[in-house]
């Protein structure tokens, strides 16, 4: 929420209910989820536990199948939030979406790469005697 510093939020705020939430049930719908007036939802709490929220629009951050998270907008000004106003707010979600993908495609690259150049250093090893006892002995170096 803008103007409201890091600090006045809980850690624990960081992980909300499936139930309660914009987030939570923008992440289990699929959907966007926006509450004009949480003063009028009995039972519906801040995503953020900030008391003066008064409205509050989530879309689900998603990637084909898999949900990573839901992004929140939270208002504490007379105005409210509406649900038209979820589409920008889901071209940024996937963005953001399309981002982790490639941050985990890389990550998943780089750990093939470093298996690759182990096996083919154990494999070095393994081909650089016939002594079965001195191959051993590198394979067990070389793996560490």
């Amino acid at each position: 929420m803008a103007g409201v510093s890091a600090s006045a939020i809980p850690p624990a705020n960081y992980y909300v209910s499936c139930e309660t939430s914009t987030p939570g049930l923008a992440a289990v719908s699929r959907q966007p989820c926006c509450i004009e007036d949480l003063a009028s939802q009995p039972g519906r709490i801040s995503a953020l536990g900030i008391p003066s929220t008064t409205s509050e629009l989530s879309v689900p951050i998603l990637d084909d199948n898999r949900v990573y998270g839901a992004l929140t907008v939270c208002v504490s000004l007379p105005c409210r939030l509406s649900a038209g106003e979820a589409a920008p707010l889901a071209v940024f979600a996937a963005q953001l979406a399309a981002a982790i993908r490639g941050v985990e495609l890389s990550r998943r690259a780089a750990e093939q790469e470093a298996r690759q150049t182990l096996l083919a250093r154990i494999g070095h090893a393994i081909n650089s005697s016939l002594d079965p006892g001195q191959v051993l002995a590198q394979a067990v170096t070389v793996v560490g």
